[in-house]
């Protein structure tokens, strides 16, 4: 283990257990791990000292957590890219949500004829944007598939609508 540069920047002699002066380890409660940096070897265990190390720490968690965050959609797009039946499955599910989505759609504006030609808009400037998007990418993006899907699932359904009403 690399002994500490703070530590050995102030003169203390190490302690063979872990490389941690014994006023840290102290402070720490036992043989808890100092990670976290500090602008100076704690040489004593005062309140300000304790409370400096806890904003580091709570510094250090907020990145955690922002970097988790951060790093969701390539995790999630590691795990739908490792196995062929989840993208499928999850395609399938973007399928069966557009038919339901135009199915909600069609019976609440057809019911109220309020605004059917504005919903008649919407939707197919959806699907043509829809369409363009991921006729022109050219990387394989997984979410435009799983939008394409959707798409897919609205046309189907406002077309099986339309031969309900046809027959």
């Amino acid at each position: 283990m690399l002994p500490n540069a703070h530590a050995l920047s102030g003169g203390a002699a190490l302690q063979a257990s872990g490389g941690r002066l014994a006023s840290q380890r102290h402070c720490l409660g036992g043989g808890a791990p100092l990670w976290a940096p500090q602008a100076r070897p704690a040489l004593r265990c005062g309140a300000r000292e304790r409370t400096s190390r806890l904003a580091v720490e709570a510094r250090t968690r907020q990145r955690r957590l922002l970097s988790y965050v951060l790093s969701a959609p390539q995790r999630v797009d590691r795990y739908l890219r490792s196995a062929w039946w989840r993208r499928w499955t999850w395609a399938g599910s973007s399928l069966a949500t557009g038919y339901y989505a135009a199915n909600i759609l069609t019976l609440s504006f057809g019911a109220l004829a309020v605004n059917d030609v504005l919903a008649a808009v919407v939707t197919l400037f959806f699907c043509e944007v829809v369409t363009h998007l991921y006729y022109t990418d050219n990387s394989n993006s997984l979410v435009l598939w799983y939008l394409n899907c959707f798409k897919m699932g609205l046309i189907a359904s406002m077309l099986a609508d339309a031969a309900k009403l046809g027959s």
